[in-house]
């Protein structure tokens, strides 16, 4: 970065004031449902939910599943586990098009017996055969579900044992995964990730706490926060679970697994009690958008988006979902929230946190020459993909340029009057439906 503070790499693309991804599980989500919801979100298309919203949402997918199981979902593979399903192009084409950017794990399975280091292997060979790139995981599932990775779950996905018959990890992160998820018990409460949060953010003042009760809850788990770690521990085991501040409030955070292989754990936003599409409405209330714009942070949102709670008509979102959609939309497109695909506020993030560069100035030019990423203690190779989003401002005396690897780059160019200065932005690409 520059040393001179009249060069500034933003904390957010120009011109949005905060950042939003909905990082949906694909729990109980039937082909049909799917289509529905996104082609009412992404596309320009009438759908019977509306006109869509052309909203850059992404969802996750299985690998295996099987129709018969509880939340059973479309998957790439058959119940055979070796014969890709009727639905396996068409997630090729969604993983293409950047909707299908989240793996929940390899699949819906109903025993540990089911899950092997064999079907990992499988999978991922598969969609490397297709020359398709997944960057995020996240876990799936409760102590049947062996696959999970990282010591908050209890899944075996990255312990090596001697027949390593769940170990895959290592498959995993070599195939070029490099964020995961591991448990609700790491939900955050906080209403925007990248940013500075109080006592007050985690408890008093959470907005995910409705009722007196719940309230009241909260104000005793923050008295609760300043116990020892030891009686704390206690208090967690018998489910008592207080938000740990200590951890911070990163949007992701580098994470040793049990293998001792470097990733990245990722933060999302939400409450266990409220993961249902239904939830959506009082996940992103009023009072969370306002603070989220307020606060000028990112925020990945916890929610399975293809499940209601209580399907008391035949449309795979609620009219409140809907409408909260709306308003979401509005605020997108007046550029003042950013909606992202998980991955692209993943990428953005880890860009901005490392990124190096440096100025050069002539007669007429300053010119920003991006070098490339500082160590985050896990290999990323910096392409001018990755750049999108990327913000500087700049004095405007002079006509800026940004530079990468000695190329130009394209940007848009902003003029803030008030204190002549000029926003340089990398372009994002849009999300395009492609179904």
């Amino acid at each position: 970065m520059s040393e001179d503070n009249r060069f500034r790499l933003l904390d957010l693309p120009f011109p949005f004031q905060a950042a939003l991804s909905i990082c949906s599980d694909i729990d109980g989500t039937s082909w049909d449902d799917f289509l529905s919801i996104h082609k009412f979100l992404n596309s320009e298309k009438t759908t019977p939910l509306g006109k869509g919203l052309k909203l850059p949402v992404d969802d996750s997918f299985w690998c295996y599943d099987n129709p018969s199981y509880p939340n059973a979902a479309f998957s790439y593979f058959k119940p055979d586990k070796i014969t890709p399903s009727e639905f396996a192009p068409q997630i090729r084409l969604l993983i293409r098009a950047g909707i299908l950017d989240v793996m929940h794990s390899y699949g819906n399975f109903v025993s540990e017996d089911e899950f092997s280091r064999e079907l990992a292997a499988r999978a991922l060979e598969e969609i490397d055969r297709h020359h398709l790139k997944i960057d995020v995981w996240t876990n799936h599932g409760g102590a049947e579900s062996v696959q999970n990775i990282g010591a908050a779950t209890l899944g075996k996905g990255d312990l090596p044992d001697e027949n390593n018959r769940y170990y895959h990890s290592d498959l995993l992160i070599d195939f070029g995964v490099k964020f995961y998820w591991d448990s609700e018990q790491s939900l955050t409460p906080v209403v925007g990730q990248d940013r500075k949060a109080s006592w007050a953010d985690y408890f008093a003042n959470n907005p995910l706490y409705f009722s007196r009760r719940e309230k009241t809850k909260a104000l005793l788990k923050g008295v609760l926060s300043f116990i020892p770690d030891f009686a704390k521990d206690n208090l967690i085991r018998n489910r008592v679970i207080i938000p740990d501040k200590k951890s911070g409030n990163d949007l992701f955070e580098v994470d040793a697994l049990r293998d001792n292989r470097k990733i990245f754990k990722i933060r999302r936003f939400g409450s266990g009690k409220y993961d249902w599409s239904d939830d959506l409405p009082n996940l992103l209330n009023d009072r969370v958008l306002k603070k989220l714009l307020r606060s000028r942070g990112k925020m990945i949102v916890y929610v399975h988006m293809g499940d209601r709670h209580e399907k008391s008509d035949e449309f795979p979102l609620s009219q409140e979902t809907v409408d909260r959609f709306r308003q979401i939309a509005d605020l997108f497109h007046r550029e003042i929230l950013w909606v992202a695909t998980t991955r692209q506020l993943l990428t953005f993030s880890l860009v901005k946190k490392y990124l190096t560069w440096t100025i050069e100035e002539n007669e007429y030019h300053y010119l920003i020459k991006i070098k490339g990423m500082k160590k985050a203690g896990i290999p990323f190779e910096l392409s001018p993909k990755d750049l999108q989003g990327i913000s500087f401002s700049l004095p405007d005396n002079k006509e800026g340029k940004l530079l990468f690897k000695g190329k130009e780059l394209a940007f848009k160019r902003f003029f803030a009057e008030k204190n002549n200065t000029q926003i340089l932005t990398i372009p994002i690409d849009p999300i395009e439906w492609p179904l």
